[in-house]
């Protein structure tokens, strides 16, 4: 039999194929349900190792990586004193500039004294 359009797309006639489908097709539409469930069982026990090879060989190392991945970064820039640090640097500077400038005058203050206590001791050992 050759398929023409006629006879694909007959109106108001039945083939045995349509007959066919129509006996089977709760028996189909219970097979298909049956495939989905196993492919879908099959998958998330897929998804279900690899989040747990995931959690367990990535996660506990995540936040610590950050932060090293982070510090090592504003050690290069400060280190090279490329753009970046420098403006870090600036920045810092700019909003603690009286704190910072306190902290070193406090511990400019602290080696002078003790500076001070080495000169006595050793003016006291040899003269």
């Amino acid at each position: 039999m050759i398929i023409t359009e006629k006879n694909i797309f007959m109106t108001g006639q039945s083939n045995k194929y349509d007959d066919l489908f129509n006996e089977k097709q709760e028996e189909i539409q219970i097979i298909l349900e049956e495939y989905v469930k196993k492919f879908r069982d099959q998958l998330t026990g897929i998804i279900k190792d690899v989040w747990e090879n995931i959690e367990s060989d990535y996660v506990p190392y995540l936040q610590e990586n950050l932060f090293i991945n982070l510090r090592e970064r504003v050690k290069e820039s400060i280190e090279y004193s490329d753009i970046a640090g420098k403006s870090i640097r600036d920045k810092i500077f700019r909003e603690h500039k009286d704190e910072i400038i306190n902290d070193i005058n406090q511990n400019n203050l602290e080696r002078i004294k003790n500076l001070e206590e080495v000169i006595n001791r050793l003016n006291r050992l040899y003269f």
